[in-house]
């Protein structure tokens, strides 16, 4: 009988098995020039260490697959609000985009020179992915398109690898439902000069003074192109 040992797991014997067969051709240049399929996958039970005839890998088998592999893989079927982009309900891979219209927020600063208050806010673009807060910037002030632009956070503390929210306690879930409580977050915590942001023509210093407790619309032309929201969605390796 075939088994293996995996440390401080103990020992693990093989029950089923995936084929993967590759079209064979005399000529290699002729490959996937064909509308049949190139490859064909299938699914085996393993009987006392003997592969058993098997069949067709279907969708039920793959979702049944991941079940095994990724045991906390969310399985309930969830309401999906509209600002809501994109969604991976995979446990501690979990990963979600949504945006926010634009609006006026009460922003807190720890920032010489600069007062908390309330200021102008563009469409904002956020992403979670292993419990991490990204954000971006949106001209546009309508749910994006995988063609819309998207630029630089005008905001502070806004680092390549995620925000920096102090001493505010984040979800433990990556939901639909919790957009609203990640965006308060950010916004209720300090920016800080850590990670001032990238901005055309004017400092964040300058930005946000000139902002802070006016009935001015904010000025969308000092945003930076970062990319598009299809960039935004390659970015987030689910791995």
């Amino acid at each position: 009988m075939i088994t293996t040992n995996l440390a401080n797991e103990g020992q693990f014997m093989p029950v089923k098995t995936l084929i993967v067969y590759r079209r064979m051709s005399d000529n290699e240049s002729c490959r996937g020039s064909s509308s049949s399929p190139e490859f064909y996958v299938s699914l085996h039970n393993i009987r006392d260490g003997v592969v058993c005839e098997g069949h067709p890998v279907s969708k039920k088998d793959v979702y049944e697959l991941c079940k095994l592999a990724m045991p906390g893989i969310d399985t309930v079927v969830k309401y999906v609000p509209e600002n809501v982009i994109s969604y991976v309900p995979f446990s501690k891979y979990s990963a979600m985009v949504w945006w926010m219209p634009a609006g006026r927020k009460s922003m807190f600063f720890k920032i010489e020179g600069l007062k908390s208050g309330i200021a102008p806010v563009p469409a904002t673009l956020f992403t979670v992915i292993r419990g991490r807060l990204h954000v971006w910037a949106l001209k546009a002030n309508r749910r994006p398109t995988p063609t819309t632009p998207v630029y630089f956070s005008p905001f502070f503390n806004v680092f390549k690898d995620g925000t920096c929210m102090g001493n505010m306690k984040a979800p433990k879930k990556t939901d639909p439902l919790e957009t609203r409580r990640w965006e308060d977050i950010f916004f209720g915590s300090a920016f800080t000069n850590e990670s001032p942001p990238e901005l055309k023509g004017i400092t964040g210093n300058e930005l946000w003074s000139s902002l802070i407790n006016t009935k001015k619309k904010f000025p969308a032309s000092c945003l930076k192109k970062w990319g598009t929201l299809n960039d935004v969605l390659d970015n987030l390796e689910v791995k």
